[in-house]
């Protein structure tokens, strides 16, 4: 019956599932390993939010990242609510698979794009797993062509550097529930040594975050562009890595509960040739 419990609650949570399964057939071993994000690796999908000006997801941007053999995802909000979990919910379009224009490579870019809000972006791994580091390199690489290009997405909100940008890490703490009435759009508070200004004025440089320990397995980040002036600001993820284990402990409550408040009673004849005693209980699962 423990066992039943057991895995009951690991169908009810797909990704914990996944990742039980990996490490028991030894394709996730407990020691550290390094896992990279980029759209060769993984799929992007886009989800729309009850939010009123959803451009992103009009333009064919998307929210949640999914990495093909890892169970690493990453997504993205303007206005973000946390589930009890600590994963970002109520998404919003700002992920866009994207070759430059000019591009030598028919390779896509991972492009991170914010508009009149802070965005936030979260990187997850299931419970008992533990990020030990992690590294990303920004590109503040869109050119005029580019800009031309993207701006029939998003029409009522083009590209522009009205303002210098901000990116960086956030703890769960600082995470600010922007609000749509009034333009409530204010900047976390962020990690002071792992966060970056981007200059209006100098496009075309890179920037670099990193740090490392025991991280958890949630990181939270934030870009911060134009803001009020409702212009769209965007950035290459050039490079996402991470080092993690899959050693952490975690408790998870396997308290069985009633999913059907209406009992169900079968009756079918036994035709065996014999008569069986057997005593019956009330058994709930």
């Amino acid at each position: 019956m423990k066992m039943y419990h057991n895995l009951r609650m690991l169908i009810k949570h797909p990704l914990m599932l996944v990742a039980a399964l990996l490490i028991g057939w030894g394709c996730l071993p407990l020691s550290a390993q390094n896992a990279t994000v980029s759209p060769q690796l993984g799929n992007l999908l886009a989800a729309y939010t009850h939010q009123s000006n959803e451009f992103g997801f009009e333009g064919g941007y998307g929210s949640y990242w999914q990495h093909n053999q890892l169970p690493i995802t990453v997504t993205c909000s303007d206005f973000p609510t946390l589930s009890k979990d600590g994963v970002l919910r109520n998404h919003t379009g700002n992920f866009l698979y994207y070759k430059p224009v000019g591009s030598k490579t028919d390779k896509e870019k991972f492009l991170f794009v914010t508009c009149t809000a802070p965005t936030y972006l979260s990187i997850a791994m299931p419970k008992g797993y533990n990020i030990t580091s992690y590294k990303i390199v920004i590109h503040d690489g869109l050119t005029p062509q580019d800009t031309v290009a993207l701006n029939p997405r998003m029409p009522k909100l083009p590209f522009a550097r009205a303002i210098n940008w901000k990116f960086g890490e956030v703890d769960k703490s600082h995470i600010r529930e922007n609000k749509e009435e009034k333009g409530q759009y204010i900047d976390p508070v962020f990690r002071r040594n792992e966060y970056v200004e981007i200059n209006k004025d100098t496009p075309g440089l890179r920037y670099t975050i990193h740090r490392e320990g025991n991280l958890g397995n949630i990181l939270y980040f934030c870009f911060s562009g134009n803001r009020r002036w409702w212009k769209s600001a965007g950035v290459y993820l050039e490079l996402v890595e991470l080092t993690f284990s899959a050693g952490n402990t975690f408790e998870y409550p396997l308290t069985p509960t009633i999913e059907h408040e209406n009992f169900v009673s079968l009756s079918s004849p036994s035709l065996t040739g014999k008569i069986i005693f057997h005593k019956f209980s009330r058994c709930f699962v």
